[in-house]
């Protein structure tokens, strides 16, 4: 067995391929059978450059799973093998793969990373003999995808983790209300699964409609480009809501909430006839009912309302509707992202990271291949951690609340880990939503840290009046905070907390909590703020370092 050098992967790692490769046999080109020592070599030390093995790796990156059905042969059998049970179909969805025959050649495959407004796709895909380990590339329909006439059209393997995020066959407003209506009378666990059942059916789930833990996060974690909260009568407004709408409910308006947006449930607004708003929600018994309220119902105490304009449609014969995906990539990837993409696909090991909140980002595998090589543990299996290195760096743009990406990338200029940074977030989360704005109507406490008594008099006088509008304004009186009159905080975060993992971000938040928060009794929620660290650390996409 002739050792392998992973190249440019920080200092060269030699290895033998059997130590990353179990007895597994493909009929791939650059695979070899040696049937007397039951091996793999590959021919010429080349890895990267095959259509085949790049795209079952970056579909199994992209479904987040443990294991791709995929076919493992030459790309022309890949449509023909319908037992993988993967849904087919002749038109794009983000995360497919889309096939061509060539004869009795072995064709082609590559994956559908973005869907524009024309109808057109950008695909990333890799190609034997190739002088590129991969690349990205714009196609149009025109009948074969932008292929030679040697190669036909065959269609696109969807991915299930895609919520077909491309394409929706219909008018994703109607069909998210009409979906909804047809669930009247059935049972659901929670309002939120309810919620979340009709995105899902209708195409928009994170994309229009936030994927959430919470129905008050429904009100904190969006974009503005998903849509826009309208306070409602329980904040004094009398908001105009329209047809799928989503109504945030609270079950007692005498109760002191502690953001505008919160509530106990949520529904879906079917129809707004003058004064009277129909929501469909769960009743009592947990199933969907049609609910009349009026427009000035304390009940209510916002509506989120999903940007519909985002939907484009394109004009070719098919009508189809497109809607708009932001790239897959968020990061630049590499010859190294692309030699994971392989490895996971001779090996049938999943590279695994704790998954990124933004709908089907790259997750950047760079320095997991040495959890191929170095870093089995005891059943040699893949270890699934990333770099604790104090150096590592972030992209934010998977944080689902704008507010709380300010909040991020401010405590990271300033020097704090990630893992620490998200301990800050976790906490705010919990006591404002993020929301500058956010006073308790019993307590009078003030801000994104919800600064009580002497500590919100004196955030009001460094910030100034404008201090509800002022989010930067707050970072900077935390920060002083931090260096002052709460520097013990500051000192105990970095003494205890050294490494960007989930853990040490879980860890963080109870130390924001009871070093710097300080609740009262009954106030601390423990779980329910390591629960928000744990989103929070899975929205951020790793920025690994390459040589």
């Amino acid at each position: 067995m002739i050792p392998y050098n992973f190249e440019g992967i920080g200092s060269p790692v030699y290895t033998t391929v059997s130590d990353i490769i179990p007895l597994r046999f493909t009929d791939d080109v650059y695979c070899i059978k040696e049937p007397e020592t039951h091996t793999m070599t590959l021919k010429g030390n080349i890895l990267t450059g095959q259509c085949v093995g790049y795209a079952w790796g970056r579909f199994l990156e992209i479904l987040g799973g443990t294991s791709c059905k995929l076919s493992t042969r030459n790309a022309g059998l890949w449509w023909g093998n319908t037992k993988d049970g993967y849904e087919r179909g002749k038109t794009p969805r983000l995360g497919a793969v889309i096939c061509w025959a060539k004869g009795k050649e072995p064709g082609h495959v590559a994956v559908v990373e973005q869907i524009n407004s024309d109808g057109s796709i950008v695909t990333s895909e890799s190609g034997y003999s190739s002088k590129k380990d991969f690349w990205t590339q714009k196609r149009k329909s025109g009948g074969n995808w932008g292929q030679s006439a040697a190669y036909q059209f065959q269609g696109f393997i969807y991915n299930p983790n895609a919520d077909n995020g491309g394409i929706t066959t219909g008018d994703a407003q109607s069909t998210f209300v009409n979906t909804a209506k047809g669930y009247v009378g059935r049972k659901f666990d929670f309002s939120l699964s309810f919620i979340k059942s009709c995105a899902n059916e209708a195409g928009i789930l994170g994309t229009l409609i936030p994927n959430v833990f919470t129905p008050s996060d429904i009100g904190t974690q969006y974009d503005s480009g998903m849509g826009e909260i309208k306070l409602g009568p329980a904040n004094g407004y009398t908001a105009a809501p329209k047809s799928g709408d989503i109504a945030l409910i609270r079950t007692n308006y005498q109760r002191e909430y502690n953001a505008s947006t919160a509530c106990d449930y949520a529904g879906i607004v079917y129809e707004v006839k003058g004064n009277n708003i129909s929501i469909l929600e769960l009743d009592v018994l947990n199933k969907v009912v049609l609910t009349q309220y009026t427009a000035k119902s304390n009940m209510i105490a916002a509506y989120y309302c999903p940007n519909w304009s985002a939907v484009w449609s394109s004009s070719d014969d098919s009508q189809i509707l497109y809607q708009m995906s932001e790239p897959l990539y968020t990061s630049k990837n590499t010859k190294e992202d692309a030699i994971v993409r392989e490895v996971a696909y001779l090996s049938g090991y999943t590279p695994t990271l704790n998954r990124s909140g933004i709908r089907l980002s790259a997750v950047n595998y760079t320095t997991l291949l040495s959890s191929f090589t170095d870093n089995r543990n005891m059943t040699g299996e893949a270890v699934s951690s990333i770099s604790s290195d104090s150096e590592q760096t972030y992209i934010l743009d998977g944080m689902t609340n704008q507010n709380a990406r300010v909040i991020m990338q401010f405590l990271l200029d300033k020097g704090l880990l990630a893992s620490q940074a998200v301990g800050f977030l976790a906490n705010i989360q919990t006591e404002s939503g993020f929301l500058p704005s956010a006073v308790n109507k019993s307590s009078g406490a003030s801000g994104i840290c919800q600064w009580f008594q002497s500590r919100r008099t004196a955030m009001i006088q460094f910030v100034g009046a404008n201090w509800k509008d002022n989010l930067t304004g707050q970072c900077e009186y935390l920060w002083y905070e931090l260096n002052n009159s709460e520097k013990k905080a500051l000192e105990a975060l970095r003494n205890e907390i050294r490494v960007n993992t989930e853990a040490a971000a879980e860890q963080a938040t109870l130390v924001v909590l009871y070093k710097f928060e300080r609740p009262g009794r009954g106030e601390a929620a423990e779980e329910k703020r390591k629960g928000y660290a744990r989103n929070l650390w899975r929205q951020l996409v790793p920025q690994l370092k390459t040589v």
